[in-house]
């Protein structure tokens, strides 16, 4: 396909100048294409390829892109409410964002992006059928009909493909460029052929967090496990964030804390709680202890795992320090 540097092209504005740029060039529509709005079905039987971008956003009555092939630069059919297939194209030189178009069911013959593809919220889209490759970032969020990735294998940058409820398997997908999120999905059991992450891997709720051997296998990078309902790092029994680099690593509602302080909270004790110099993690381990105990045992100068051990700060300093602290989870148990 030859290539054209597509801010030099005139551009067509109309379905009848385009039939007759592509007649006259026996398929080949050397300019950038502007439809956005406009009412019509499909592009003419005559346009096989475009040598510029495509624009036809929000154009409501298009079902199908003709016998159209290939696009060398952009194409923008966002929010197309009755396009249903994209029939014979097989090409995209850039980016491709078909968001919002939610009667897509298939991709037809497409089998490559160059740069970014946007698919989120096309909701009865259930496969990528004969995509082989994405040049950039693939972002495919909130499709919930989305089964598999077909012969997807790989993406050059990010790919996200969070709440897709449907989703099975990554497939024949080998890598991923970049950042890989699979968050919210609670159909996805199967790593497929995948073998290789960039960056950091994001699996919050979604079964593959429970694999971490595996997933630490994936990326040098840090791999984010688990996390609470306001979107921190979180969890009450395991490591929320696994990696081979940086180790294991657990948190409190957000806050990094010492792995002992999750996986075995029996080995707080009050010597240790009023050794803590970091504000946040001493509140953490206060609350795994017990308020009413730490209080008790403080007060008291009783530890019933071991003595207690002179604090840096006074207990009546480290009482002020969490006052605050205190008046609000007070508050939370009562209401």
């Amino acid at each position: 396909m030859k290539t054209t540097s597509t801010t030099k092209l005139r551009t067509i504005t109309s379905i009848e100048d385009l039939r007759k740029e592509a007649v006259k060039n026996h398929g080949i529509v050397n300019a950038n294409v502007d439809l956005r709005g406009q009412l019509f079905p499909s592009l003419p039987d005559a346009v096989i390829e475009i040598r510029g971008n495509l624009w036809c956003y929000k154009c409501t009555a298009l079902t199908s892109f003709g016998n159209l092939q290939s696009v060398a630069g952009y194409l923008d059919c966002s929010h197309c409410p009755a396009l249903i297939d994209f029939g014979n194209l097989q090409s995209v030189g850039s980016y491709l964002n078909c968001g919002g178009c939610t009667a897509l069911i298939s991709l037809g013959n497409l089998q490559s992006v160059g740069s970014y593809f946007d698919c989120g919220g096309c909701t009865v889209l259930t496969s990528f059928g004969n995509l082989q490759s994405v040049g950039s970032n693939l972002w495919c969020c909130n499709c919930p009909a989305l089964i598999d990735f077909g012969n997807l294998q790989s993406v050059g940058g990010y790919l996200w493909c969070n709440n897709c409820l449907a989703l099975v398997s990554f497939g024949n997908l080998q890598s991923v460029g970049s950042d890989l999120s699979c968050c919210n999905c609670p159909a996805l059991i199967d790593f497929g052929n995948l073998q290789s992450v960039g960056n950091h891997l994001n699996c919050y709720d979604c079964p593959l967090s429970n694999y971490e051997e595996r997933l630490i296998k994936l990326t040098t990078e840090r791999v984010y496990l688990r996390r609470d309902e306001a979107g921190r790092l979180h969890c009450e029994d395991r490591h929320a964030v696994v990696s081979q680099s940086h180790g294991r690593e657990c948190y409190w509602r957000g806050v990094n804390v010492p792995d002992y302080v999750i996986l075995q909270p029996e080995k707080i004790t009050i010597a240790d709680i009023n050794t803590t110099t970091n504000a946040e993690v001493r509140r953490v381990k206060i609350f795994r202890y017990g308020l009413g105990r730490w209080l008790h045992g403080t007060v008291l100068r009783h530890d019933e795992h071991a003595a207690m051990a002179t604090p840096p700060d006074s207990v009546i300093g480290i009482l002020r320090q969490e006052y605050d602290f205190f008046i609000e989870l007070f508050r939370q148990v009562a209401d």
